[in-house]
């Protein structure tokens, strides 16, 4: 079985994306999974993301797959539409492929908030004191 991870991340907010993105590399690395073996994929927004990633897990190529994108509250309604969305459709994806799907998708309230996100390492799909490594 493939050891790959696919790395798939939204454009949007990249300053809060990309530092998910290098928290995880570097927390799979500490736990022994080499960064060669996560393939990277940008999307437009967090909206794609379940697509893309229905498409990457129907390949076979992928033992996990990641779903990092930022949705922030705009003040108006369509942030809950689009976050539920895009969760959904992530589970929607695992329960149909059986391939895992991590989806640090983040929903902070405000847009000052990305501020702290950003600034967090702490953001990665599985924890150092986990009992198994990462698929």
């Amino acid at each position: 079985m493939t050891q790959r991870i696919a790395f798939i991340q939204s454009m949007w907010h990249s300053d809060v994306v990309d530092a998910c993105r290098h928290a995880f590399l570097q927390e799979a690395e500490s736990l022994g999974h080499p960064a060669a073996l996560v393939d990277l994929f940008q999307v437009p927004g967090a909206f794609e993301i379940p697509l893309h990633a229905q498409l990457l897990a129907k390949q076979g190529r992928y033992a996990a797959i990641v779903a990092a994108g930022l949705v922030v509250d705009g003040g108006v309604y369509r942030h809950e539409f689009v976050a539920a969305a895009v969760v959904d459709g992530l589970m929607r994806v695992q329960l149909d492929t059986e391939v895992p799907v991590f989806s640090p998708v983040l929903t902070p309230q405000s847009s000052t908030s990305t501020t702290n996100i950003a600034a967090s390492s702490a953001i990665t799909p599985w924890s150092r004191d986990a009992n198994s490594p990462p698929p």
